[in-house]
Parts: structure tokens; sequence; C-alpha cells
């Protein structure tokens, strides 16, 4: 994410945006059509695709066939760490 020169701005580190923002980044994709949404998913499952209701959203360049998915191991560290927080929060 940090090698992107974006004119737009992730909600937390490594180009995380959170759900609310999904129809933001669809618009953001028709513009700048070299980027596509990956989903992340609550079993840490990353999806070339933009799923409602997932954890996470993030912009990707390269291929967008929605077909591809896979098991971010570093991801299931920062689901962890958000379901902690939403214990803090109250």
């Amino acid at each position: 994410y940090d090698d992107f020169d974006l004119d737009i701005t992730a909600d937390f580190g490594l180009g995380f945006f959170f759900p609310h923002r999904l129809d933001e980044l669809k618009q953001y994709c028709k513009s700048h059509p070299q980027f596509h949404i990956m989903s992340l998913l609550p079993s840490a499952v990353k999806v070339n695709m933009p799923i409602p209701d997932a954890k996470y959203y993030q912009l990707a360049e390269g291929d967008s066939d929605p077909n591809l998915w896979y098991v971010d191991s570093a991801c299931k560290e920062i689901l962890l760490y958000s379901e902690i927080n939403k214990f803090d929060r109250g």
C-alpha cells in the first residue's frame, strides 16, 4: 500500500478500509480502473472482489479475477486485534 501514490486515504495501516467506505472504494475503482477491491473476511480469507459485510477492504493492482482468494495469516492478527478493541470500546 505504501508504494501506491493514491488520492484516497486508508483508515489504518496496510491500506485497510472500514466497511462503511465500500461505496467510496467502488467509485474510486471506477475512476481508477487499474485498481480493484479485495475483501477481508472474518476467517482471514482475502477474496479478490467486494463482498458485502466483509470485515475490511483493500485496494489492489494486478489480476482482478474474482475467483482468486487466499488465507492471509498476517490478517489473522489484525482481525484478533480488532475483536479485542471492540471490547475496549464497549
